[in-house]
């Protein structure tokens, strides 16, 4: 068992306890008046992430979904699909009366009492594959996840040197 106090100038994170007394523990308290005298550190105390978390998906991490990047990928494509088919709906009547646009895309269906536009019954179902795509990527990275937390890690093996000028 090592048993230290840490000395710092920032101010503390919450007090905290991870594991239990007959098995491998750490925990952060602040110092209570009957404590024995324990060897002091000066460190620096911070409660943001690291930098090599910051900047990476390593670790103990798991991997987002292949779809989430399909997904984002999509994002712009459908929006401006979506766009483009509600200006060309816009201007239907003009671009018939040209030439430009068949009359067996133009026009609406009617269902019940609603009319709907033809291209718009293509585009919609293709506007909303991004948000179908991210929703099954999410499920499955619950699925992964929870499968994660299921499979607990093994203790870890922890070997301590005492020195004098503190714990390494």
């Amino acid at each position: 068992m090592v048993e230290v106090v840490l000395e710092s100038q920032h101010p503390p994170p919450p007090s905290f306890k991870i594991g239990t007394d007959d098995d491998w523990m750490v925990e952060w308290r602040r110092c209570k008046d009957d404590d024995p005298e324990w060897p002091v550190i000066q460190s620096e105390v911070s409660t943001a992430p690291f930098p090599f978390l910051l900047r990476t998906r390593e670790g103990w991490y798991l991997e987002p979904d292949p779809l989430h990047s399909l997904a984002r990928r999509l994002i712009a494509p459908t929006v401006s699909l979506l766009i483009l088919t509600l200006l060309v709906h816009s201007m239907e009547p003009g671009l018939v009366k040209i030439g430009f646009l068949s009359e067996a895309i133009a026009g609406s269906y009617r269902i019940g009492l609603l009319d709907y536009p033809k291209m718009l019954l293509v585009a919609f179902p293709i506007f909303l594959l991004p948000i179908v795509s991210r929703m099954v990527a999410n499920l499955r990275d619950i699925r992964r996840q929870n499968a994660y937390i299921e499979s607990p890690l093994e203790s870890p093996v922890i070997s301590l040197v005492n020195e004098r000028n503190g714990v390494r």
